[in-house]
């Protein structure tokens, strides 16, 4: 295992419209020491075929039966050797250089295990149709309202410290 390698978990249930758009924007990212970890529900699309294509780039792990995202993650933790964890739903993409920002600062920032983004909301064309800014830190505000995106995380993993 690279000392710095990035997991990257996607969860997959009908996905056909975006998974090769989401893997391929993860192949291009500009920092290139990632695992990408894709956990494929059975669908009733063709999404399978489309993560079989990518096989020599990817981890497939199939499940037989349909179960839920957060469950998905978790069966991705379980095939994470990363020393980093990032997750990215099917239907998003990062922007290029998310992932090399984002372990740059947890390398410089070693009493920070977790890192986030503010996100662009688009549609199916890929035009933007909204932001969400994270507000500064206000504790009882921020307890009672949702700001961070799942897809904008990065964390240190606790398995691999």
């Amino acid at each position: 295992m690279s000392k710095d390698l990035v997991s990257i978990i996607v969860p997959v249930y009908k996905a056909e419209k975006f998974i090769k758009q989401c893997i391929e924007n993860l192949l291009t990212q500009t920092y290139n020491n990632i695992e990408i970890i894709t956990v494929y529900d059975k669908s009733p699309d063709r999404s399978l075929e489309v993560l079989k294509s990518y096989e020599s780039d990817i981890k497939l792990i199939v499940q037989n039966k349909k179960t839920n995202p957060a469950t998905a993650r978790n069966v991705g933790l379980h095939y994470a050797n990363g020393r980093y964890i990032a997750f990215c739903d099917a239907d998003d993409y990062f922007a290029l250089d998310k992932i090399e920002r984002q372990v740059k600062i947890l390398q410089e920032n070693p009493n920070v295990g977790l890192v986030y983004t503010d996100i662009i909301q688009v549609d199916h064309e890929g035009n933007e149709i909204g932001r969400i800014t994270c507000p500064e830190w206000d504790r009882e505000y921020w307890l009672s309202n949702r700001f961070i995106a799942f897809s904008s995380i990065l964390i240190l993993s606790l398995i691999h410290i």
